[in-house]
């Protein structure tokens, strides 16, 4: 039985909803349960397409002709002496590869970039341009990018993926106190109990 894990064994990690998915993962789910066709990563290229195609046990076929073929991997990179730390970009990265706080310098891990270019639109001040990079060492499965690049990008996006759906420490609060508030309401109910069996036997 296929799962979307295998599915998403194939598909490169960009994160990049160039699929018009959320992520890669959500792109496998959408192609186990034939909600998505199996042609629509344009990074993954060809080789993905093919290797889709023989674990789904289909033909393979070209690319979506609808989305705009993958040239070569980039990586984003901020010209800083431009950067007016609104933070925009770190938000937006599927992958926390950008670092900065509120109005300070921002700036890109570059062995975490996935390339997905998904910084480029919220930044005001367009500061962040895309840079190709040597690719000494192709990766086996995916021809595009440097090797085990995917399982690196797979693993940062599930640690954004764990952080983002922590609860703040504002729910956090909110929680606690409505613990208290159920337990508070939980011992007064005990209290009037106690009252009205002190007052039968009063009686």
């Amino acid at each position: 039985m296929i799962s979307s894990n295998d599915i998403d064994a194939w598909l490169p990690q960009t994160q990049c909803q160039k699929c018009e998915y959320a992520d890669c993962k959500s792109y496998a789910d959408a192609i186990l349960s034939n909600d998505a066709d199996y042609n629509r990563c344009p990074p993954g290229g060809q080789a993905t397409i093919d290797g889709l195609a023989m674990l789904l046990g289909k033909p393979s076929k070209s690319l979506d002709a609808r989305l705009a073929v993958f040239e070569d991997f980039k990586i984003a990179k901020i010209v800083e002496s431009e950067c007016i730390g609104c933070t925009k970009c770190i938000t937006a990265c599927p992958v926390d590869a950008i670092v900065g706080s509120g109005k300070r310098m921002h700036t890109i891990l570059i062995n975490d970039c996935t390339g997905c270019e998904l910084c480029l639109a919220p930044c005001p001040v367009d500061c962040i341009v895309m840079e190709s990079v040597d690719i000494p060492e192709p990766d086996t499965r995916f021809i595009n990018f440097p090797q085990h690049t995917s399982s690196v990008f797979r693993r940062a996006r599930q640690r954004r993926v764990s952080r983002t759906n922590r609860p703040t420490m504002s729910e956090r609060h909110n929680k606690k106190q409505s613990i208290h508030k159920k337990a508070d309401i939980q011992n007064e109910i005990l209290a009037a109990v106690e009252r009205s069996k002190k007052r039968l036997k009063t009686r």
